[in-house]
């Protein structure tokens, strides 16, 4: 398999992937220096690049059988979302596999502390989606039957994840 994994950050959730699918060769891009920084695993297979999903499409890429977005969205302005899950779809090939995982805006208290760190540790100017203002957005992207599935990622009930395929 070929995996992207569009906002890796400092590379935990693709040293996870690497484990998980053996054999596969990953690729994790973000637009932070730090990305990668974590990763522990075997780095013959496993490629950072510091890239905005806009320069790493237009270089051509577009082999990959599984994409990842985890805890992404929520940093994107709001203005901008649409266009980064455009980009997103043209570097997907027929039957690709993609995974949207992000923060349910809530009233938890756990929700009250991503919100604190996400907003005043990182300085990023976040916005939480609902689960049906982010599936929403995903159908106005890829298709009203791109949805495939959706679950919750323990163990955060507010961890929602969409399965999508075109």
């Amino acid at each position: 398999l070929e995996i992207l994994e569009v906002g890796c950050g400092e590379g935990r959730l693709i040293e996870l992937l690497a484990k998980e699918y053996g054999n596969s060769r990953l690729t994790g891009i973000d637009i932070s220096p730090r990305l990668g920084r974590l990763f522990r695993g075997d780095v013959s297979r496993v490629f950072f690049r510091q890239r905005e999903i806009q320069s790493f499409m237009a270089e051509g890429h577009s082999n990959f059988d599984l994409i990842v977005i985890a805890d992404v969205v929520h940093h994107i302005p709001l203005k901008l979302r649409k266009e980064f899950l455009g980009y997103v779809r043209e570097i997907m090939k027929p039957y690709t596999f993609l995974v949207v995982k992000d923060w349910e805006r809530t009233s938890m208290p756990i929700h009250a502390l991503a919100y604190f760190a996400d907003r005043y540790i990182t300085g990023d100017r976040v916005y939480y989606y609902t689960a049906n203002e982010l599936r929403n957005l995903i159908k106005d992207v890829f298709g009203k039957n791109a949805v495939r599935n959706e679950a919750r990622i323990h163990p955060w009930s507010n961890n929602v994840a969409f399965f999508v395929q075109i």
